[in-house]
């Protein structure tokens, strides 16, 4: 391959990524842990996770569109406890990660 089809290759294929990564930016992520920390006011909440014997806290906000799942039913950031085990996807934003959907698999003390 001569060195200017080379070069208009790499520029496209830099192009094509660039395009693509808006989607990639919006792409949902899962974390499975414990709740550790809960900011009513700040519409925060924290979820620990363990990887290969490491821990780690990832904090996440809440905005209108987020939809809680309690066993029960569907249920508000008020009804969650520290210590509840969670699955939850979120998104990134502007302002940090934010919930999707959270699923409590397990409700503390039980």
């Amino acid at each position: 391959m001569r060195p200017a089809t080379r070069l208009f290759a790499v520029a496209f294929a830099l192009a094509a990524a660039s395009v693509s990564s808006p989607a990639v930016a919006q792409a949902k992520h899962e974390i499975k842990g414990k709740v550790v920390q809960i900011d009513l006011a700040a519409k925060h909440l924290v979820v620990e996770e363990g990887h290969g014997g490491r821990r780690y806290k990832q904090p996440l906000g809440l905005n209108e569109a987020s939809k809680i799942e309690l066993p029960s039913g569907a249920g508000t950031l008020g009804q969650l406890h520290v210590g509840d085990e969670v699955v939850v996807s979120y998104e990134a934003s502007a302002t940090g990660p934010e919930i999707v959907e959270l699923r409590v698999t397990q409700p503390a003390g039980s």
